[in-house]
């Protein structure tokens, strides 16, 4: 405790202005919680969670080592991160933090109840940088946790990419993913194909085959997946259903060896007198797609097929 209130003194008495250098730029980052409120909305808890950009020396300057020890009696504050409201309908947060200089800013300090600190060890450049690589400028979602956390040993953890993913699924989904670095990340899904190449008639019956780490729906059943049907509405994806039941058993994981799931059948009319199995979609004619994820939440596509 008293080490925490120290360095936090230190911190603000240390503080200055931010002098922006060539081709430096401000920098975003969202705060997730897991035990108290989730997606940090800043309005709302503005006084619950402060966030400060920080610069700090540190022990070592050896460029072979992947993780530095910072030398906390070297801590300055160089910034108070300011509170935006998020307008894309495609993130789930409604808030985030801003810094004014990702290339001064080597550490955040967060401090939660005027009490608890976590130190985000990792230079602006690994603040700013997309987590995807896809030029996106997709912001950091970084879990509160006391202690000192670096940036560079938390995205190894399967926690961590799994929050990332499952952050801006939404934004994945609503459009083509078609970016280089996806064929380099580790998949969880070595096998998923539909019973149908091409095109699908009325009365079909959609049947996929998966083999590999899936996430399951939150249903009861076996076998129940988590999966999207989109269809393609000019440049983007739009969501015609998705199976997400979430019930008792809680959505979790499930491994599966070339195992078929019907997924539905295709109708023009549901017949409501008669129980069919999978369930019944009225679908038009046009050019669809479908959706899964393994169990870190990272999606996976289909080939696009036409109805």
């Amino acid at each position: 405790m008293k080490v925490r209130v120290f360095l936090y003194i230190l911190c603000l008495l240390s503080g200055k202005s931010l002098l922006a250098q060539p081709g430096d730029s401000q920098y975003s980052v969202v705060i997730y919680d897991y035990n108290n409120w989730g997606f940090i909305d800043c309005n709302v808890n503005l006084n619950t969670y402060q966030v400060f950009a920080c610069n700090i020396d540190y022990l070592s300057n050896d460029f072979l080592q992947t993780s530095w020890a910072p030398n906390f009696k070297t801590l300055k504050v160089i910034d108070t991160l300011t509170c935006n409201i998020n307008t894309d309908t495609l993130f789930p947060f409604k808030t985030f933090y801003v810094g004014k200089s990702y290339l001064n800013t080597r550490m955040l300090l967060v401090i939660k109840n005027s009490i608890d600190t976590m130190f985000i060890d990792g230079t602006g450049e690994i603040l700013i940088s997309d987590y995807y690589g896809t030029q996106n400028n997709l912001m950091a979602v970084i879990p509160f946790k006391k202690g000192l956390l670096k940036l560079f040993e938390l995205q190894k953890e399967e926690n961590y990419r799994r929050l990332q993913n499952i952050t801006y699924r939404t934004f994945w989904t609503n459009n083509d993913f078609n970016i280089p670095v996806y064929n380099t990340w580790i998949k969880r899904i070595s096998s998923f194909k539909l019973n149908k190449e091409k095109y699908y008639h009325l009365n079909d019956t959609m049947i996929l085959e998966i083999t590999g780490n899936v996430t399951s729906d939150g249903s009861c059943a076996d076998g129940a997946i988590l999966w999207i049907l989109q269809k393609k509405e000019g440049n983007h994806w739009l969501s015609i259903t998705e199976r997400m039941t979430q019930m008792d058993c809680g959505r979790g994981r499930n491994t599966f060896e070339k195992k078929q799931l019907p997924l539905f059948m295709i109708t023009k009319i549901i017949n409501t007198n008669t129980y069919s199995f999978p369930m019944q979609i009225e679908l038009d004619s046009g050019k669809y797609r479908i959706v899964i994820f393994d169990d870190m939440g990272l999606p996976y596509f289909s080939e696009t097929f036409q109805i």
